[in-house]
């Protein structure tokens, strides 16, 4: 918000200009305000730039922040205070804190992508906070939100709620430098330990617990505030690792990747998993002070989660010589259960640990429920010697690393395979719907280490397609000057040559190809029948080898079975049925059988429907007809 502007930029009306007020910073006497806005804001985005001497910035330098006025002052429960700051005007449901109607996230001149919360209630719950934070991001799948844990000290089991929602950065603090004789290498005492009450990991990761930052005297219209002061807490910690995610968005943004050099045509938007993934990807393990629970010798672990973040770990900058490579995954089109996506990555040395994150944005659970998961998705990792590693089974704390074999994880959204010592070789990293109930389930993958950018990898849009489609195909290879793929299916084994086009983009190349019933031709159609396997193979030179992209063929609608109406009351009644695959929940419905002219809907793709129809006129007989359409819009309706 600009001083003097007298409406909203999203057009939601008049504003007060004091709402950008802050409380004085520690003022003395009977009051005990904080200042906490202009505290948290400065460490995110400070820049005094033409305006002040302080040597001190923002993580994110120029970094543009939106301010939302939640608080207020009310009185202490501190003995000796009279007022302190309040967070009198948060709602119950922070879907109306990130997104009312042309503001904050759909404010149409600056559209908020990344949220920053420092606060939350000392009670480890998934109550209706937490499953509002997962259903916005769940609508809004490139909102990133982070949260700080809380200050509730070293015992387990004291992160803060909306901290436990699960499709967020819950975040905890290690030391600063400068307060010796602690370091960055130990975890903040009061900085709050996981797991959540379903065992779920947290914190997510770690950024700094405590530094200076500027700080407000009170007034907005004085345009001094104070000097710099230090202070502490997840509420510092917070703000700077929002900084690092908006540091890593821009990469992404800008088209960085995967040349390691900003090329605008390889720009895009990445999704609040693909960032998650990334910052994981970077976290460095702290040995020091409290980095380590007694008797659960692991790492990663609910103390400091994946470890502390240090974007050097996964943002490539060729003008630096950089030798590392980080190579993703950003699927939007998902998983249903049963689907699988697989890739290869290319490990040229071991001298630097090799990292394989999995990260997805979950459906909100059910309140009460015992486990928060809905959709669970699986991390697979298999080395060059055929050692099969899984998301989240992890060695010691002194090993830091995963451990072969063990079961699947079914608790966390989050899933990281480790090694400090990779073998030499290709890697082949599968992506698992293992149970995907309420879908499609996005997902984004991180690959970190030694890796070769010029080992071409193939991958498609999605993994199933119909009988009349257009398959998405990508290339990243950074050193080809032209490439040609081969298309092939069961009914059409010779296939089709696609020639890619890289357009602006440098290193990633794309194309298409349609699919239809028919006999095999080399007609630059993919000839295709219901239930056939798809390849797609590349033929890389250099280095040389070959790399495969596989999909199938789904040509017919949904089979319904189980249909039933019941809970019928006065004015409504409940119609349930099942489909054998993820689908639409649908029913038209009406007074003659000959008009339905009455409808009812949801998106999301199950197995199990079930739909309340309200409002209908009492002692009155109704026909309906259910209606379920697959992902690729089949549709089949029982009467």
């Amino acid at each position: 918000v600009l001083t003097g502007q007298l409406t909203w930029p999203g057009g939601g009306g008049s504003w007060d200009p004091w709402s950008i007020m802050d409380t004085y910073h520690l003022p003395g006497g009977s009051n005990c305000t904080f200042g906490h806005g202009t505290a948290v804001a400065s460490t995110l985005a400070g820049n005094d730039n033409g305006i002040g001497t302080s040597v001190n910035d923002g993580n994110a330098l120029a970094a543009k922040v939106y301010v939302q006025d939640v608080g207020t002052i009310g009185p202490s429960a501190i003995p000796g205070c009279k007022d302190e700051d309040s967070l009198l005007y948060l709602p119950e449901d922070l879907q109306e804190l990130f997104g009312p109607a042309g503001l904050v996230y759909n404010d149409p001149l600056a559209a908020v992508r990344i949220h920053s919360d420092s606060w939350g209630t000392a009670t480890n719950v998934y109550d209706l906070q937490a499953q509002s934070v997962d259903a916005f991001v769940w609508n809004h799948p490139d909102f990133l939100v982070l949260f700080a844990v809380g200050n509730n000290g070293s015992a387990a089991a004291t992160v803060d709620t909306p901290a436990t929602a699960k499709d967020l950065l819950a975040v905890g603090g290690a030391y600063n430098p400068d307060t010796p004789p602690l370091t960055q290498n130990d975890l903040a005492f009061l900085s709050s330990r996981g797991p959540t009450t379903d065992g779920r990991i947290k914190p997510t990761l770690l950024s700094i617990f405590d530094g200076d930052s500027a700080m407000s005297d009170g007034n907005p219209w004085s345009g001094v505030g104070l000097a710099d002061s230090q202070w502490q807490g997840t509420s510092y910690s917070t703000p700077a690792a929002a900084a690092a995610a908006a540091i890593v968005r821009q990469y992404f943004v800008d088209g960085w990747y995967p040349m390691a050099r900003p090329v605008a045509g390889n720009g895009r938007t990445p999704s609040a998993a693909l960032l998650r993934a990334a910052l994981i990807a970077s976290g460095v393990q702290i040995t020091g002070s409290g980095a380590v629970r007694s008797g659960s010798d692991t790492w990663p672990n609910n103390e400091q989660g994946f470890g502390r973040i240090l974007l050097a770990n996964i943002l490539p900058i060729a003008a630096e010589g950089d030798t590392f490579a980080t190579q993703i995954v950003d699927d939007a089109a998902g998983l249903l259960t049963g689907d699988v996506r697989t890739y290869r990555f290319n490990v040229v040395n071991g001298a630097r640990p090799a990292k394989f994150v999995l990260a997805w944005s979950d459906y909100p659970a059910a309140l009460g429920a015992a486990k928060a998961l809905v959709n669970d998705v699986d991390l697979e990792v298999t080395a060059p010697d055929g050692t099969v590693y899984r998301g989240n089974r992890f060695g010691t704390f002194a090993q830091g690393q995963s451990v072969p074999g063990g079961s699947f994880d079914t608790t966390n959204v989050e899933e990281a395979v480790i090694v400090r010592a990779p073998a030499v070789g290709v890697w082949t990293v599968r992506v698992i719907g293992s149970d995907v109930p309420v879908g499609p389930q996005p997902f984004a993958l991180v690959a970190t280490g030694n890796l070769d950018a010029a080992y071409g990898r193939v991958s498609l849009d999605r993994s199933v397609y119909s009988e009349s489609d257009a398959i998405g195909i990508q290339v990243e290879d950074v050193d080809a000057t032209s490439v040609q793929v081969r298309a092939a299916s069961t009914v059409e084994p010779a296939g089709e040559v696609v020639t890619l086009a890289k357009g602006s983009a440098e290193g990633i190349w794309r194309g298409t190809i349609a699919t239809a019933f028919g006999p095999a031709a080399a007609d630059g159609v993919l000839q295709v029948r219901d239930e056939d396997s798809i390849t797609v193979a590349y033929a890389d030179a250099s280095p040389s080898h070959t790399d495969l992209a596989t999909a199938r063929v789904d040509a017919v609608g949904p089979v319904i079975s189980a249909a039933s109406a019941d809970r019928i009351g006065t004015t409504g009644a409940r119609i349930r049925w099942r489909t054998d695959e993820a689908s639409t929940t649908g029913v038209r419905f009406g007074t003659s059988p000959l008009n339905l002219d009455s409808s009812t809907e949801t998106k999301d793709l199950r197995t199990d429907h079930a739909l309340m129809l309200n409002g209908l006129t009492p002692d009155t007989t109704y026909y309906y007809d259910i209606v379920s359409r697959d992902r690729l819009g089949h549709e089949t309706r029982d009467a």
